[in-house]
């Protein structure tokens, strides 16, 4: 469970960084403030975005382990 929960950490905080640096991107581009960015930049795409993490785990899981087995990884 503990690789589960590094690489669940390691998806939400590269979201994270990719929110962080898009929205501020979004800003200084279009001169909007934080609040009409968010709304416009990230709180559209959370629930995507969450399924697209739980699919990545889903998959990734079985994956990773097969890859091991065949000393591929």
């Amino acid at each position: 469970w503990i690789a589960v929960a590094v690489q669940l950490l390691g998806l939400v905080l590269g979201t994270a960084v990719l929110y962080a640096f898009g929205t501020a991107w979004y800003c200084f581009q279009a001169g909007v403030e934080l609040q009409k960015a968010l709304a416009a930049c990230v709180f559209p795409f959370i629930p995507f975005d969450l399924i697209k993490m739980a699919v990545a785990l889903l998959v990734g899981i079985p994956v990773r382990r097969r890859l091991e087995q065949s000393r591929l990884l």
